[in-house]
């Protein structure tokens, strides 16, 4: 009987008998498998040296020859799991190395950028002093991807006119549905779709444009006052579960018209 090594190479049963157990723990030859460097392994054995070695090293070598082991083999062994080692080496050898990572795994190195106070927020305000210090440290754009993300807090866009501090506490607060600025002093009336609205007059005037309803899912409806039927509900998480219902698009993404706008 002949045993398969890969798709060119086969090892003859002699010399499966000769070679014997696992030199590492010596166990039966049931639980045996042969590298492509034809060294017998225990798969318990290997797995051992695969997590031992590969999150810190990036590389796993047979005990015996010191030859690498491949990719194909270590994925048959741990399956699934070796994505996650993966981004473990990765981040092991960008951290010594001083490189930021990408989510799309992409290496390089980040040079600090020039502290811009005349840049502006999303918003078009200007950004602080602080904003723009931790700007030009550490905001990044992949040349493989073109993602922009901070390398800090790892939010992908980046938070463009806040410290990652600043962004945390941003995402947390009470925001106006028209403006998307935090509320000091919100909108005093009591119909429940408008309880997320600042008293800016540009925001009550949309508010008197909108329609007051709530769509079943618990969000307001992003139309207009006195249609008959309402809008699909364009919440991230609503468009989630029935893309094809709004062609993928939530109340974040631009207009398709003048593209200056969000939907929302």
């Amino acid at each position: 009987a002949n045993y398969r090594i890969d798709d060119s190479a086969f090892i003859d049963q002699n010399l499966i008998s000769c070679v014997g157990q696992c030199k590492r723990c010596f166990v039966s030859l049931e639980n045996i498998i042969y590298l492509n460097c034809v060294h017998p392994i225990c798969k318990e054995c290997l797995r051992n040296i695969i997590f031992r070695d590969f999150g810190s090293k990036g590389e796993v070598k047979c005990p015996e020859c010191k030859l690498s082991i491949s990719e194909m083999e270590i994925r048959e062994v741990i399956g699934e799991q070796f994505e996650t080692l993966q981004t473990k080496w990765l981040k092991n050898f960008a951290e010594m190395n001083g490189l930021v990572i990408c989510t799309c795994k992409n290496m390089f190195y980040l040079e600090k950028g020039e502290i811009d106070l005349k840049a502006k927020t999303d918003e078009g305000k200007l950004i602080s002093q602080e904003a723009a210090i931790h700007k030009s440290k550490f905001r990044a754009r992949c040349d493989q991807c073109s993602r922009v993300f901070c390398t800090k807090c790892k939010v992908d866009p980046y938070h463009n006119g806040y410290t990652c501090e600043q962004f945390q506490r941003h995402e947390k607060a009470r925001k106006c549905r028209f403006c998307r600025e935090e509320i000091k002093n919100g909108y005093p009336g009591k119909e429940p779709a408008f309880k997320d609205v600042c008293q800016k007059d540009d925001c009550l005037d949309c508010m008197r444009k909108s329609c007051n309803k709530i769509l079943q899912c618990g969000h307001p409806c992003g139309g207009f006052r006195g249609e008959q039927h309402c809008l699909p509900c364009l919440h991230e998480d609503c468009v989630k579960k029935n893309p094809k219902l709004t062609l993928e698009q939530n109340a974040e993404d631009y207009c398709p018209i003048c593209y200056t706008e969000g939907l929302g």
